[in-house]
């Protein structure tokens, strides 16, 4: 239903499906879920999602892909030979356009091998007649930042750097203002990060004046979107989804970016986390934890159908997975997002052209709802 919501609403969810917190095999968490609960209630709210979006035919989706080895905090750990590895996967599994979140390093730091690998990589993208979007990042140990004042500076000089270098068809402005305040251990408000979205949408503009521009977040930023919203320098908003009860959050946002006249779409979306608490670990180690676990590949490319039937149903522009390792590569229990020894099993996979069932059910997603980037 291109435009529109669906009849019935998609938040008629299975409760407790998107704990963060669950406990290994045989054990009970706070939220009184096994790990066998666990994939049985998010395998039923995942077909209430399903059964609450309308019927074919729906809206045309662009599928793309997040190149997490491209990350700015990841990519000095692999060689330009695996991106492009990387970046032919994703292009096989149907995308039109890949992401990239890349940091201060290294650019600003001015490492020149570095930048020689996103030099490669973009160029490869373009070669094989793929969109590019941007979504730079702070990143622990990139800087020390005392105030919001402090990364604008920075952004202002990166950004301008990467518009001028790769001129992307979409560059992400801000997203997840409160993960990146977090990682820098400030506090900043909406009207703070509208002033750096003014700041950092003017460098991009004079360097690449046809990339447009976005901004969003996660559902429990909607004070911080609905700001983003009314900003004219944005072209563009963006929503991740990580949780399914963050669903009725979600379809709030898509109704504003309706009514602000500006297109909306995936930036990030990837199943809930199942993650067993083991001493102190911070939230980026619990989202990434078990990702590329065998035990939840079939879990994975049912989120993957339930977030592009989400998109296309309410007219959505495009949906971006992000643990696209699992594409390439499944290991035994645990195995799976930030961890070397899977990543590094993962770049063995993508140079012998090994793939996975997710990366299968992907690649026929786009086959059924895809639609050309343009």
């Amino acid at each position: 239903m291109p435009g529109g919501p669906p009849r019935r609403a998609a938040w008629m969810l299975a409760a407790g499906t998107a704990a963060v917190a669950v406990a290994g095999a045989g054990a009970r968490s706070p939220a009184g879920l096994s790990r066998q609960q666990y994939l049985v209630l998010m395998d039923q709210g995942l077909d209430r999602v399903m059964a609450a979006l309308p019927p074919p035919p729906r809206h045309p989706v662009v599928f793309s892909g997040n190149l997490f080895f491209a990350h700015g905090a990841a990519v000095k750990y692999f060689a330009a030979q695996t991106l492009l590895q990387y970046a032919d996967g994703l292009r096989e599994a149907g995308v039109g356009r890949i992401d990239i979140n890349p940091g201060l390093f290294p650019f600003v730091d001015r490492n020149e091998e570095n930048v020689a690998k996103y030099d490669r990589l973009v160029d490869h993208i373009r070669r094989a007649g793929l969109q590019l979007a941007i979504n730079p990042e702070f990143n622990r140990g990139d800087r020390k930042i005392a105030r919001l004042d402090d990364w604008t500076r920075e952004a202002v000089k990166l950004y301008a750097e990467l518009a001028r270098r790769y001129k992307p068809d979409v560059f992400v402005l801000v997203h997840e203002p409160t993960t990146m305040a977090a990682r820098m251990g400030i506090g900043a408000t909406p009207p703070d990060w509208r002033d750096f979205v003014v700041k950092t949408a003017a460098v991009v503009r004079r360097e690449s004046p046809r990339s447009r521009l976005g901004g969003g977040g996660l559902a429990r930023e909607l004070g911080y979107f609905r700001e983003f919203a009314r900003m004219r320098e944005l072209d563009v908003l963006t929503i991740n989804i990580y949780d399914l009860q963050d669903l009725r959050t979600c379809n709030q946002m898509i109704q504003m970016a309706r009514r602000s006249g500006r297109p909306i779409y995936i930036a990030e979306t990837w199943r809930s986390p199942y993650y067993v608490p083991r001493g102190k670990a911070t939230l980026e180690d619990i989202i990434s934890k078990s990702t590329g676990d065998q035990a939840f590949q079939p879990l994975d490319a049912k989120w993957l159908e339930a977030m592009a039937t989400y998109a296309s149903g309410w007219g959505l522009e495009a949906v971006t997975p992000f643990w696209t390792q699992t594409f390439f590569l499944y290991l035994p229990e645990d195995a799976g997002g930030l961890d070397w020894s899977y990543n590094s099993k993962v770049v063995e996979a993508l140079a012998a052209g090994k793939r996975t069932d997710t990366f299968r059910a992907y690649q026929g997603l786009a086959r059924r709802y895809g639609a050309r980037a343009h």
